[in-house]
């Protein structure tokens, strides 16, 4: 379980800096808790489709192509 949480604590950290390097204000996208839930589910399920379409892709093109996807970008 603690490599889990590590993954997830990198992933966290890749977006963060996805979000930076674009300079996106998350508060532009989704303000309500529900518009946050809805991306953060649309983020998930992209992070997902990108994984497993290219097991051998480098986990930080994963994750800023979710973010773009994510945000309709």
């Amino acid at each position: 379980m603690a490599t889990r949480a590590f993954v997830v604590t990198v992933v966290g950290k890749m977006t963060a800096l996805s979000l930076h390097n674009r300079q996106i204000n998350i508060e532009e996208h989704a303000t309500t808790d529900e518009e946050k839930a809805q991306l953060r589910e649309a983020f998930i399920a992209a992070l997902s489709e990108g994984c497993a379409a290219d097991k051998d892709a480098l986990l930080g093109g994963v994750v800023d192509n979710a973010v773009k996807t994510s945000l309709g970008l």
